[in-house]
């Protein structure tokens, strides 16, 4: 708890071990569950059951059912009776299930979750469709000394004489800062320092690298079809040990951009702390979807509190210091 009387992500997972709902899936397809109530003198009649089918995140069927009757430390089975939807391909689909308070109780309004619980439905769908450059608008692209820009329907990027990735325009407007880069470091965290991780980590310059472009090229595929490729070195002031990234763009006339990075780290390395790209976004781009676990932080070791649905916040939202 902060000082404030925020709660920290890790006293939400906390809240959700000791719930005092447990639910098991007998019968996913269908919407079978066996529920155990945990409570030690209560049953689950003050409970309201409230449930959800997800495709990638949004709910496309949901509905209610009423409170259950199990005794403290007995079970009661759930039936929701739903059937499971045609997949959309490349889509992901899951059950949620929420124990609501029914009522106002002294310590919290009704309303207030109680317990919840996810499944992974045994839906198979196909495969996402890949793109199809011939049913696409044509791109154009222009070369100068300073670099190159790609123009199609509605948006236009531009890279540098290095190859970079610098402006990404959209109906006008910027969507990037500054393009990918190559990131091995993150913010350590107190076990980092309490190991000898963080000592080996900046030894090895992974928090002060610089970039050097050793080559760019351009490939017109198709019509709506382009290519660029940048290989990029990376590696500390003074240090042998260095990081070679290639970065393939593969830009489409629908404004759809493929970015596909491979790094091959040569020479002696120690223990990673983070293997990505740095992007830098625009000030004024404040809002962020994102489909993945939330609302608040989580991380491996505390992620079972966080439930995996389409989630919209604000930068400040997704901070927690």
């Amino acid at each position: 708890m902060s000082p404030d009387r925020d709660p920290h992500p890790g006293l939400i997972e906390y809240k959700k071990w000791l719930e005092p709902v447990e639910v098991h899936p007998l019968d996913l397809s269908t919407g079978s569950l066996r529920v155990l109530n945990r409570y030690e003198f209560s049953d689950l009649r003050h409970l309201s059951i409230e449930w959800r089918v997800l495709e990638d995140g949004v709910a496309i069927v949901s509905g209610a059912h009423s409170p259950l009757t199990a005794s403290p430390g007995q079970t009661a089975d759930l039936h929701l009776g739903y059937e499971l939807p045609t997949p959309q391909a490349g889509a992901e689909y899951r059950l949620h299930v929420s124990f609501r308070l029914a009522a106002d109780a002294t310590w919290a309004p009704a309303g207030h979750e109680v317990a919840f619980a996810e499944f992974a439905l045994p839906i198979q769908a196909p495969a996402a469709q890949t793109l199809d450059p011939s049913t696409m608008p044509a791109l154009s692209h222009s070369t100068a000394a300073d670099g190159v820009r790609i123009a199609g329907d509605g948006f236009e990027l531009a890279f540098d004489a290095s190859g970079r990735l610098t402006e990404w325009l959209v109906a006008g407007a910027r969507v990037i800062a500054a393009g990918p880069a190559f990131d091995g470091w993150r913010a350590p965290t107190d076990n980092d320092r309490l190991k000898p991780s963080l000592h080996l980590w900046r030894e090895a310059g992974l928090d002060r690298l610089d970039h050097q472009t050793l080559y760019t090229d351009l490939q017109d595929v198709s019509a709506a079809e382009i290519r660029v490729r940048t290989e990029v070195l990376s590696r500390a002031l003074g240090r042998e040990n260095h990081v070679r990234s290639v970065f393939d763009y593969t830009i489409y006339g629908s404004g759809d951009v493929r970015i596909a990075h491979t790094v091959d780290f040569l020479g002696e390395w120690p223990h990673l702390p983070k293997v990505g790209m740095a992007l830098t976004l625009p000030a004024d781009i404040s809002v962020i979807e994102y489909y993945g676990r939330g609302p608040h932080e989580s991380y491996i070791d505390r992620l079972h509190s966080a439930p995996l649905a389409r989630w919209r916040q604000t930068v400040d939202e997704q901070y927690y210091p």
